[in-house]
């Protein structure tokens, strides 16, 4: 029967205390992300497309006249 009075009498007096400490610390915001994460769909999206390991790469460009000249 003490130990339930003791449980009730240390959460009377801790439950309060951490409440109001986390509301006095207000909200991290955005810039404490970790590593950066994106915080909105679309920037999550394009981190993840061009990510990805098998996104489709870009087609070898021919080369054109002005180059094969600086080659030449």
């Amino acid at each position: 029967m003490e130990l339930i009075a003791l449980a009730v009498l240390f959460a009377l007096g801790f439950v309060p205390l951490f409440l109001a400490s986390e509301l006095a610390a207000g909200h991290p915001g955005p810039a404490r992300h970790a590593m950066g994460a994106p915080t909105d769909a679309a920037s999550a999206a394009e981190r993840h497309v061009v990510a990805h390991p098998l996104r489709p790469r870009l087609p070898a460009v021919a080369a054109n006249d002005e180059h094969e000249r600086e080659a030449a």
